[in-house]
């Protein structure tokens, strides 16, 4: 317990700093490295990713530059960024995609193979109109709206009220039940409600 989660991040950002030796094993053992989630990373991380794979520290580079180094790919919406609570910075991967889209390596990857097509369209009306501004529908894979059966309606929005107080003025203290107690009264309701 002598170091913590970012004491360990700093340690091997300066042995990748400092020991090329290491490095260069790296770059030879790595053929490619994929960043998933990228947008909750922070500008440690970021740094590290491109230690390990020999990108320049100081500009805008090809992934995999220069020979036997591994090619760093990262995978990231910013509109899923919800770690700045563990320092991500969601910048990171915003300057990372404008330097990336100004060297014409960026893929928009649309296509939602998990779910129905019903559902994305209710995504799609719902956010698109929130993100107005660079907001990418959503596509359903190939398939999306046939197959089996499914209940009606497809998509249904549940509404739960976060105030406490009408809750207990309706309905009392424990509305659902002292096993529901310890949670807040619209989270309790929204399990109800599922």
């Amino acid at each position: 317990s002598a170091l913590d989660f970012e004491d360990l991040e700093l340690e091997t950002r300066d042995l990748l700093r400092t020991q090329p030796g290491i490095r260069e094993q790296y770059h030879e053992r790595l053929a490619h490295v994929l960043v998933d989630e990228f947008q909750d990373t922070n500008p440690l991380q970021n740094e590290l990713f491109r230690l390990l794979c020999g990108e320049s520290m100081s500009e805008a580079s090809p992934d995999g530059e220069g020979p036997g180094r591994p090619s760093l790919f990262r995978v990231g919406d910013e509109n899923q960024s919800i770690y700045g609570f563990r320092h991500a910075d969601v910048e990171v991967f915003r300057r990372h995609w404008r330097e990336a889209e100004a060297a014409g390596r960026t893929e928009s990857l649309t296509t939602n193979f998990r779910s129905r097509g019903e559902v994305l369209d209710a995504i799609d009306l719902a956010f698109g109109r929130l993100w107005s501004e660079g907001f990418e529908p959503l596509r359903g894979a190939d398939g999306s709206r046939e197959g089996k059966a499914r209940a009606e309606p497809c998509v249904e929005l549940l509404v739960a009220d976060k105030s406490k107080q009408r809750w207990e003025q309706r309905l009392g203290e424990a509305p659902f039940g002292d096993g529901m107690r310890p949670a807040a009264l619209w989270r309790a309701a929204e399990a109800r409600l599922l």
